[in-house]
């Protein structure tokens, strides 16, 4: 089974001034840690405790347990029966649905602080919440698979108080593209949504026949439903676009599997905006000169950074010299993606499949000039399937770079690679009898680090950037 690998995260090589255990404790019947969460740029990690009931996969969580840097800890659930806790990503309230054993979803309420909603029914479905209402992008049916040439486009707000549904009208973007025959096998134009964390965004993007050249759409709205403005992002490199699995649109197999193709324009490159300067970084691999192919095998990567407004700050493409990726014969196989911590840009690539890699390549914000890299390989231990005991494990990492008992997830191997400071706390555990599996998040302060065995101990363990 394919893991499961968080796009925003940095692989970028600090040097941590400090250190510091956040929490250290052993598990406990019916008390045992389920599972840990990073909140954003709050710089918090919840750990959830309860316990596994039955066959049931959905695991019943009993208490959520926040801790910041400095190790102080708050109570944000206990003395209940929870499950598909979710985080807003507006402000510091979280969703909690009440437990139930076999079936995939339950009624839930909205916490926030010191308040909490009544309890709503299930069947309510959102995009995104705050502690006063969820978002979502519907048509004239309220159903949220739009076909933005023939439907409405609405805003909608649930309102948690009251129970009251509002619906926004809203402007659709146009392009007036007259002639369809001038770019890449462009049968329609597709968008997708996209929220940031005060407004949201409809994004498409056109690629030209060349396959070298395209063009970025994005209107952005507020919350009530207004247009705030378009932004126009032009971009063109000297090699053809390749084809990744992460470009935010459809990717199909063909006929029993044996191939894939993209579905439409948008699964071409991606991108990441930084919230604090609104600077958009796109980004992706290209292929091979004069081969008009966006299956071309790949030669290089490229990162082209925007200001708020559109304009090209600058743009870098960088050849690369590694076998593992010119030889990558399946890119529908290679997650793509980059990160922003402090002055670094991180792109990287990895694969699970066949090829077991990690590769990256650092860049400074301000003028693209790369600055390091490396790339890894590494053994997987085993695989997961959800209907496994992996249900029942606190972490799960199976990397092995070594002969030792430690199991790595990706961001702890990209830090144990980069980071001398976690490189030697790992290296004093890695004599340990039993295994233990690691799993790592940063945020723009620092690196969390969590260790267990699985059966006996979980520890969390936080460095600060340089």
């Amino acid at each position: 089974m394919k893991k499961i690998f968080i796009l925003a995260f940095g692989l970028v090589s600090f040097v941590s001034t400090a250190q510091k255990t956040i929490v250290e404790e052993k598990f406990e019947k019916d008390n045992l840690p389920l599972n840990c969460v990073l909140i954003g740029k709050t710089n918090k990690l919840v750990i959830k405790k309860g316990k596994y009931v039955g066959i049931s996969t959905n695991k019943e969580v009993n208490s959520l347990i926040s801790y910041d840097e400095n190790g102080n800890n708050q109570t944000l659930l206990k003395d209940g029966r929870f499950m598909n806790i979710g985080f807003s990503t507006l402000d510091n309230s979280f969703i909690a649905s009440e437990y139930a054993s076999m079936k995939w979803t339950s009624d839930f309420k909205i916490y926030n602080e010191n308040t909490v909603s009544t309890l709503i029914n299930k069947d309510v479905v959102f995009s995104l919440f705050n502690k006063d209402y969820g978002l979502s992008i519907v048509n004239q049916e309220e159903k949220s698979n739009l076909d933005f040439d023939k439907d409405d486009i609405f805003l909608q707000k649930f309102f948690f108080k009251n129970k009251k549904v509002e619906k926004i009208k809203l402007d659709k973007p146009s392009l007036n593209i007259t002639n369809k025959d001038l770019y890449f096998k462009l049968k329609k134009i597709d968008y997708r949504v996209f929220f940031i964390k005060d407004h949201f965004e409809f994004i498409t993007k056109i690629i030209k026949k060349d396959c070298k050249s395209a063009t970025l759409y994005r209107t952005l709205y507020d919350f009530n439903g207004k247009i705030i403005k378009n932004i126009k992002h032009e971009m063109s490199i000297n090699n053809p676009f390749v084809l990744s699995n992460n470009g935010g649109g459809k990717v199909s197999s063909g006929y029993g599997g044996s191939g894939y193709f993209f579905a439409d324009q948008l699964s071409i490159n991606n991108f990441i905006i930084d919230e604090d300067t609104n600077d958009m970084y796109l980004y992706g691999f290209f292929g091979k000169k004069y081969k008009e192919s966006l299956n071309s095998d790949i030669v290089g990567y490229y990162v082209i950074k925007y200001d708020s407004t559109g304009n090209v700050v600058w743009q870098k493409e960088n050849i690369i010299n590694d076998k593992k990726i010119n030889s990558f014969d399946d890119p529908i196989y290679l997650d793509v993606s980059v990160a922003i911590i402090n002055d670094k840009l991180t792109f990287y690539a990895y694969c699970d499949i066949n090829k077991n890699f990690i590769f990256y390549k650092n860049l400074n914000l301000s003028d693209g000039v790369e600055t390091g890299g490396n790339s890894i390989s590494y053994s997987d231990e085993k695989t997961y399937s959800m209907y496994s005991n992996a249900t029942k494990d606190f972490l799960i990492a199976q990397y092995k770079i070594n002969n030792t008992k430690i199991r790595f997830d990706n961001l702890s191997l990209v830090y144990y690679d980069t980071n001398p400071k976690v490189k030697l706390y790992i290296d004093s555990i890695s004599s340990s009898k039993n295994k233990i599996y690691l799993n790592t998040y940063q945020s723009e302060k620092g690196i969390w680090l969590i260790e267990s065995d699985n059966e006996t101990y979980y520890k969390v363990t936080y460095f600060t950037h340089e």
